[in-house]
């Protein structure tokens, strides 16, 4: 609906949907997955100007009558912070209008359906993030494949990887969540694991970083394995073994990857801090209190990488001697 809008083919009842749907909040994790999945086609190498941002999102509140209210010092493009429950929803609109509407049309994204849903792939070598509907999230290394079962968050929670992921799995009693490698099945109800499967090879090894899975296949039942254990199944001979491991080493190409998951300025700016081996240092105190949700993924730069962080928070940063970044701006709401 919001491709529709945006190309000027919505009708007026499609418009005033879009609008509540987007005001309602239910969206954000769908929004966030739209930029993270641009900025892994690497749009973030373009001119980073605000005003497209800007104005996609005054386009978008444009046919409401109330547009003052909705954001305040109400010029049409000087300002995104937008006084809602779903504000960071709406930023990450504007933004992702910007990156992913400026070029050719995107993949539907994932939604139940009742034919089997495509494969997910990761870029051969940069991989994804991603955010299942449950709220569960998935980090994919790159050249691996996931693909989502049709009734996934109705009756089942099920997917197959092909490659190697990192999961981290939002609890639901009701409806255990299985990842389907190769004939081996990993079965948790609210963990973060580990599963490598790939094709070259016969094994497929399942390692738990937290919570408990269960690993099977049709005919048998592996073992049951919690925080630092690990199960590596051989999927033709369904010879096993099962140990203690170091599961933080075994999940150690994870730090390759920078994925800011809906979290603070001063978080984010700790964690480019620790991978890019820079001290990151917020101008203000009200830089603070933004949020951002952007997804690095292999070999992304510094400079790329607070390209986009300061865009999303309308500010910019300079670097020091020493190995000092400061980011500057007015702070968010």
């Amino acid at each position: 609906m919001l491709e529709k809008h945006l190309t000027n083919n919505a009708t007026s009842e499609e418009v005033q949907q879009l609008l509540q749907m987007i005001k309602s909040g239910l969206y954000d994790k769908l929004l966030k997955q739209r930029i993270d999945d641009a900025l892994l086609e690497g749009r973030a190498d373009r001119d980073m100007s605000l005003e497209p941002a800007h104005r996609l999102l005054y386009k978008i509140f444009s046919t409401e009558e109330k547009t003052d209210k909705l954001i305040p010092n109400a010029k049409p493009f000087n300002r995104y912070r937008v006084m809602l429950p779903a504000a960071a929803a709406l930023v990450l609109v504007a933004v992702a209008g910007w990156l992913l509407w400026s070029s050719a049309p995107r993949k539907t994204p994932l939604a139940k359906t009742e034919t089997p849903t495509p494969a997910v792939p990761a870029d051969t070598d940069r991989g994804k993030f991603i955010h299942l509907p449950d709220g569960s999230t998935v980090l994919l290394r790159g050249g691996s494949q996931l693909t989502i079962g049709a009734a996934y968050n109705t009756r089942t929670r099920e997917v197959t990887l092909t490659g190697e992921g990192y999961f981290d799995i939002h609890p639901d009693d009701g409806r255990p969540f299985v990842v389907h490698a190769k004939a081996v099945n990993t079965t948790v109800l609210g963990t973060a694991f580990n599963v490598c499967a790939w094709p070259a090879r016969s094994e497929v090894v399942v390692t738990v970083t937290r919570g408990k899975v269960r690993v099977s296949d049709p005919q048998r039942t592996y073992g049951v394995i919690s925080s630092n254990e690990q199960i590596a199944v051989d999927a033709h001979s369904s010879a096993f073994i099962n140990q203690t491991v170091d599961a933080d080493s075994i999940v150690a190409w994870k730090k390759d990857y920078l994925v800011l998951d809906s979290i603070s300025l001063a978080e984010a700016a700790r964690l480019i801090g620790h991978k890019y081996h820079v001290n990151v240092v917020l101008a203000n105190d009200a830089l603070k209190d933004c949020h951002i949700s952007a997804s690095f993924l292999a070999h992304e730069s510094l400079e790329q990488v607070l390209t986009v962080v300061c865009a999303v928070v309308e500010g910019s940063y300079t670097a020091q001697p020493n190995d000092q970044i400061i980011i500057n701006g007015k702070g968010c709401n």
